[in-house]
């Protein structure tokens, strides 16, 4: 959370509409905790027209023997992933879609309405490094949230798919027990219009018709893929996420549903 204080002051005016096209670079800490903890740090490009989240290079710490990293008695493994592909969600505000690329068994690139959520700002407050945040609370895809969020600088677009949230986000977790999701705030800015932000925006946009498909078709065929054959050592989760392991029990369908951020969809029942 280095800087964010200073950040804070920096940017009073309240920019919901954007009225000067201002580009807003914001970073996330990730951390995800399924078979390991898996950590990145994603990068939030925000404007007017659109939104691109950047999935960083995963970082995944798990138990090995060969361990670097002694926590509370338990030695860890610490690893960065090569990536194949680039793990991102881009939001079209003027045509309210949103394009995501992820790998599961292989690459996938689905589309779908930008997801509407629904916020419950509550009562409760903290303070971080001096400024006031807010408690927000959301349920989404199967999962429960709670955010704490800056009133004062009212960007409703955060992490992940997060949008229509009543202020900034600086954290923001799921409370399920067993397999979990974090992001917090690293850095908040205005930036200028970035070379190669141009350049990837320019290549993504060509594409997105031709190539992206609706988001209930694609889940319905990774739910179908057969995975009987396949050990935790090389299933790969959603969000461009994977984890290895030296175990070889075959795991279910189910249980590979829980591990992910999005656990039920709004048209399944």
């Amino acid at each position: 959370m280095k800087n964010i204080k200073s950040i804070v002051l920096f940017i009073l005016i309240p920019f919901v509409s954007f009225s000067q096209s201002k580009l807003y670079k914001i970073s996330y800490s990730s951390i995800a905790d399924i078979d390991a903890q898996v950590r990145s740090t994603d990068i939030l490009y925000l404007n007017e027209k659109m939104a691109y989240y950047e999935i960083g290079k995963k970082e995944i710490i798990s138990e090995n023997e060969a361990s670097i990293i002694i926590d509370d008695g338990i030695v860890y493994r610490f690893f960065t992933q090569k990536e194949k592909t680039i793990s991102f969600i881009y939001s079209d505000f003027a045509n309210n879609k949103l394009y995501n690329t992820f790998e599961s068994q292989k690459i996938h690139k689905t589309v779908e309405p930008i997801p509407q959520m629904n916020w419950v700002l509550t009562d409760e407050s903290k303070e971080i490094e001096g400024v006031l945040l807010h408690k927000a609370t959301l349920n989404f895809r199967g999962r429960n949230y709670e955010a704490w969020c800056n009133l004062d600088i009212p960007v409703s677009v955060g992490p992940w798919k997060f949008n229509g949230a009543p202020g900034l986000i600086y954290e923001i977790k799921s409370l399920e027990e067993d397999y979990s999701y974090y992001w917090g705030l690293k850095e908040f800015k205005e930036v200028n219009e970035e070379k190669k932000l141009k350049e990837t925006l320019m290549l993504l946009t060509r594409k997105l018709d031709k190539d992206y498909r609706d988001l209930p078709i694609v889940i319905k065929e990774i739910n179908e893929e057969d995975v009987s054959n396949n050990t935790i050592s090389n299933l790969r989760l959603p969000d461009g996420l994977f984890v290895e392991s030296e175990e070889t029990e075959q795991v279910d369908l189910k249980e590979i549903r829980r591990k992910r951020a999005e656990i039920k969809y709004e048209w399944e029942r």
